[in-house]
């Protein structure tokens, strides 16, 4: 994504944001719209690869909704702009309803195509905080001569493999 997505970006791994964009399109807000899933989809993924330049509402009116580009007029037709302000109410009634749990938010913001993807304020805390994981050291329950180096490799594999997120902070000894 590119700044003018979104401030936040360097801190949002593709993963995470995609795993958001599922739990929205999987939602009861959702689920039977299929125009503003496929809508909002196109406008994240576009965001997520830094392509913002296409988000406008000429591209989109092809791009999402199949009309010809040499017959759209923006002055006569405005299912991009309706569809783009249902869609932003519908975000918002999911951030504050079956969204409000989730780490991430998604807006779009009135005048925009371009979609706001940032970190949610955990409960009592600061904005932008990081979700933490506390990776303890594995036991050896075998008690054979490899198993604490067994358990100490598993203990390492998790902490590498989770510090690959950057939405998230890994504590570790």
């Amino acid at each position: 994504m590119t700044d003018q997505a979104n401030d936040a970006a360097p801190a949002l791994s593709a993963a995470l944001v995609e795993a958001e964009l599922a739990r929205v399109e999987g939602s009861e807000l959702f689920r039977r719209s299929q125009r503003h899933r496929q809508l909002l989809r196109h406008l994240v993924l576009h965001a997520l690869a830094g392509d913002t330049g296409r988000l406008k509402e000429s591209v989109l009116a092809a791009e999402v909704f199949g009309i010809d580009p040499a017959r759209f007029d923006p002055a006569r037709e405005s299912i991009v702009r309706v569809e783009a302000r249902r869609l932003r109410l519908k975000l918002a009634r999911y951030d504050a309803g079956p969204g409000a749990g989730s780490p991430l938010r998604i807006a779009l913001e009135a005048g925009s195509y371009v979609p706001r993807i940032e970190l949610r304020a955990p409960p009592g805390g600061k904005a932008g905080a990081l979700p933490a994981f506390a990776v303890l050291p594995f036991l050896d329950l075998v008690g054979d001569d490899h198993g604490a180096a067994r358990a100490d490799a598993l203990s390492e594999e998790l902490i590498d493999a989770l510090v690959q997120f950057p939405g998230i902070k890994v504590v570790a000894r």
